[in-house]
């Protein structure tokens, strides 16, 4: 493969030419009957670059030249003689497809000129021939969504009838190494404030339990030493044990708590909850507390002092300890953007040697200071397929997730309760969407900055990302991930203010940085569904769950060299992986015997019921084979697990503060259908007090708004099997939060269409039921009884006043207004249709998007008081200020 160039033929150019307007970027094999010298066509500098970028974002980042091995002299002396193979690619034609040329392989070619042009990329680099390049890489120019075939039949049947939802999620997001693991679950302090519960700054109160501080037989001496546990305030703080003296000092404590806390600078403070200042602690934050006054600041132990002054001494359990450091460090913007975590430095070095561009000092460093970490990074990275993904790869620790390294943008969520939120970890895209004004329009291109944005060019007749429609020529920024789409908002942030994200260490280690990059997050519109409580969905997602554990259990045992004999799974072991969202007596049901069997002591019978489930241990069965990498991770993909936790935390607040009938109650409710459920409240709404009618309207409307309702209705209505009613109205989006509602459309009921009895067809002839019978004074004081304005009447001709008669009195029988009960016989009931209602949704829709960008964005900078939904901004879910 060569670099066919007019000034220079040796390969290093790039592909971006900004001195020729058709810039030549290589040859390949795109089938026959097409010229084969490869030529892209541009018509304005460097627009041949941003045409690669939409069709490989490798290719534009000028990487594939350093993977190429170029031909030998010789041969490119022959291609001198007979002149190189020709291709010429039109960026327009849809039909363009990658083929490969020679059915018969390598000997094949060798005996043709293609000789001369043979290549070959290092491994990290190698892409296989296919048939539709858009297909494979999943980037291109133009949306394909039609198909063809049936698949084309059906697209156009349903964009005929207005069904046609819009695309699903993006390709080439790939979350982090950390979070593809065993399922984890959050634990019940997270479900109960969920996402995450509130950061901890003083000492928690003392709670003394039973047992604890147990006297131990043994004789205690100034020499002995004993075992205290020291954590920090920090949420996800983890536990060191560390072995004191009673004469030890507090301040001989701390300083072995840095020898294993690196990263502890500065000051460090201890507290004891069970001593002397702890307690007295406490009863000042319940004297404040009664008093209304802000909690005190807890007083430290004192350095100087011993464990035996500080009442810290030998017991079991340990001790426990608190450690904080007050000082925070701001950190240089500029230096901590260009620093990578350990593993993903390895990792991109590694793509770097393979691509041919490490320096030989590079290489001499790296390979002497190498951890065994780094070096599985590294190993890795050569075997995947695409940059972002080893980096993602070489992410297996939740250190490596660290915000106090790399290129950091906070978002808020302007949603309330979002439906759908992502654990550490998990990967994101920044997208950019363009629609086109035209076939021809090329202003999407300058919206990359070459090459470091994602952008989807759209055409104008092309399905929208969103629920609602996009502009022509107006860009809209969105938060791609697995599990939703969003549209983001920037917020500008003014020269006379500063945002800083604080950022607190595991070890408790408090950092700042400045944001430079502040997005608000519109609503979600989600990509998966939650589940819902008490179906069989969910049942058997919790099973694949609990069988995923167990071979990622004995698959960790395997990499220990331990005999499949000898492999055992503890249901104690799984339950605390779950943090006991799982119980063990559902684990023991669910666990599947063909992969183990039930671990009993010589002479113990099998009981006689057929689940077995009274085992508490169990061992590899004999005649399991394990799955590949690719199938145990299906079985339970960590987007399933987000979706089980969303649940989770919604039912858990569902259930807050009812009493055992209440929760009895609502869980029955959760467990129905959208339509059975608003049967139901139907049902019971009859013969009810307004102040009755209020409450199960509300509860109602909190059931509607609840995930698995909001995520199902949504992706019907997206596939085009269901409408929603969407309300735009101000006061349901200050009410709940929210600016989309997906509720689905219902047919109305039979009590609701008229109140009269039914009129026989061919019977209104002739009657007083009759419109056409109504003369024009007749027309004008019903009207006036309606309350239409006189000026409003005069201006309208004879049918114009029959029709809004036959509307009016519709609208006043179906709301039952007594009022003008009499005039019912002038009512019509009217058949919408399919596409009258998806026109009636697409319009709401675009009215709420509207509302939704003018309150979010912030082109000049101003702030506003309350962000998205209407809530407050208690409410909201916001990235920045947590632990890290």
């Amino acid at each position: 493969m060569e670099l066919d160039d007019d000034d220079d033929a040796t390969g290093d150019e790039s592909p971006d030419s900004s001195a020729d307007v058709v810039t030549h970027v290589g040859a390949g094999v795109f089938g026959p009957g097409m010229e084969t010298k490869v030529e892209y066509r541009a018509s304005q500098p460097g627009a041949a670059k941003e045409l690669l970028s939409r069709r490989n974002q490798a290719l534009a980042r000028g990487e594939w030249l350093d993977g190429i091995h170029w031909s030998p002299a010789e041969l490119l002396a022959a291609r001198e003689m007979s002149g190189p193979p020709r291709v010429t690619i039109n960026p327009n034609d849809r039909m363009m497809r990658l083929r490969s040329y020679f059915p018969g392989g390598d000997e094949e070619m060798k005996a043709t000129e293609w000789a001369a042009c043979e290549a070959f990329v290092k491994p990290g680099r190698h892409l296989q021939p296919v048939e539709d390049v858009d297909a494979q890489l999943n980037i291109g120019l133009d949306s394909d969504e039609e198909g063809t075939g049936a698949k084309k039949k059906e697209f156009d049947a349903k964009k005929d009838k207005g069904l046609v939802g819009r695309p699903g999620r993006l390709d080439n997001i790939f979350n982090a190494a950390v979070v593809s693991g065993p399922p984890a679950f959050r634990p019940h302090s997270y479900i109960k404030s969920w996402p995450k519960p509130e950061p901890i700054f003083a000492p928690p109160a003392f709670q003394k339990k039973a047992k604890v501080g147990l006297a131990l037989g043994f004789k205690t001496g100034a020499d002995d030493k004993f075992q205290v546990l020291v954590k920090s305030f920090t949420t996800e703080s983890p536990s060191v044990k560390i072995s004191v003296r009673p004469t030890d000092s507090v301040d001989g404590l701390l300083r072995k708590l840095r020898k294993k806390w690196t990263d502890l600078r500065g000051v460090i403070h201890a507290h004891f909850p069970e001593g002397e200042r702890g307690k007295a602690y406490q009863v000042a934050c319940e004297e404040a507390e009664k008093n209304g006054e802000p909690r005190p600041r807890a007083v430290p132990l004192d350095p100087a002092a011993t464990m035996e002054q500080c009442g810290i001494k030998r017991r079991v359990p340990e001790p426990l300890i608190y450690v904080e450091a007050p000082e925070i460090y701001l950190l240089d913007e500029d230096t901590v953007r260009q620093e990578k975590p350990p593993a993903v430095a390895a990792a991109q070095a590694a793509l770097a040697r393979a691509m041919g561009e490490e320096t030989e000092a590079d290489a001499a460093y790296n390979a002497k200071h190498q951890s065994a970490e780094e070096a599985a990074a590294a190993a890795a990275a050569i075997a995947a397929g695409d940059p972002a993904e080893a980096v993602a790869m070489a992410m297996t620790k939740p250190s490596d997730l660290s915000a106090t390294n790399g290129k950091l943008i906070l978002v808020q969520y302007a949603e309330r309760d979002p439906p759908l939120i992502g654990k550490p970890g998990m990967g994101a895209k920044r997208v950019t969407y363009y629609r086109r004004r035209t076939q021809g329009d090329t202003a999407g291109r300058s919206l990359t900055q070459g090459g470091q944005r994602h952008v989807i060019d759209l055409r104008p007749e092309a399905a929208s990302p969103f629920i609602s429609d996009l502009s022509p020529g107006q860009p809209q920024e969105s938060l791609e991930t697995t599990m939703y789409r969003a549209p983001m908002f920037r917020r500008v942030i003014r020269q006379d203010e500063a945002i800083y994200l604080l950022i607190r260490s595991p070890h408790g280690a408090m950092t700042m940085r400045e944001i430079t990059e502040y997005f608000t997050c519109g609503q979600q519109e989600p990509h998966i569904e939650v589940f819902q409580p008490n179906t069989d969905r969910l049942r058997d997602f919790e099973e694949r769950a609990i069988n995923s554990a167990v071979i990622h259990t004995l698959l960790k045992q395997r990499d220990e060299k331990v005999p499949e004999e000898d492999m055992r799974v503890k249901v104690s072991d799984i339950e605390k992986q779950f943090n006991r969202a799982i119980v063990g007596n559902d684990i023991k049901r669910r666990i599947r015997r063909r992969v183990v069997q039930p671990v009993r002591p010589p002479g113990t019978r099998r009981r006689a019921d057929e689940w077995d489930d009274d085992a508490d241990e169990f061992e590899l069965n004999p005649g399991y084979r394990f799955e590949d990498d690719l199938m145990i991770h299906r079985m339970c993909p960590v987007e399933e697990v987000c979706a089980y936790d969303s649940m989770r935390a919604a039912k858990a607040k569902l259930e807050a503060g009812r009493d055992r009938d209440g929760i009895a109650r609502i869980r029955k409710l959760i467990g129905t259908s959208m339509t059975q459920m608003q049967n139901a409240f139907q049902s019971v709404m009859r013969g009810t007090t307004p102040a009755q009618r209020k409450g199960l309207l509300d509860l109602e409307l909190m059931l509607q708004l609840q995930p698995w309702n909001q995520t199902v209705e949504f992706l019907a209505a997206v596939g085009g099997r269901a409408v929603l009613h969407l309300n735009p109205s101000r006061r349901l989006r200050e009410k709940t939060g929210k600016f989309y509602h997906y509720v689905r459309r219902q047919p109305p009921k039979e009590d609701q269409v008229s109140a009269q009895p039914k009129v026989k067809p061919g019977t209104v002839t002739g009657t007083d039921a009759d419109l056409r019978k109504l003369t024009m004074p007749q027309s004008e004081r019903i009207l006036k009884g309606f309350g239409v304005p006189e000026s409003t009447i005069k201006s309208l001709h004879r049918w114009k006043r029959i029709g809004l008669i036959r509307e009016l009195s519709g609208a006043a029988t179906a709301d039952k207004n007594a009022e003008h009960s009499g005039l019912s016989r002038f009512a019509r009931s009217l058949r919408v249709g399919i596409q009258q209602q998806m026109t009636e949704q697409k319009e709401a829709a675009n009215k709420i998007f509207k509302n939704m960008r003018k309150m979010l964005s912030d082109k000049k900078g101003t702030r506003r008081a309350r962000a998205g939904g209407g809530g407050s901004s208690d409410d909201d879910d916001d990235d920045g200020g947590s632990d890290d």
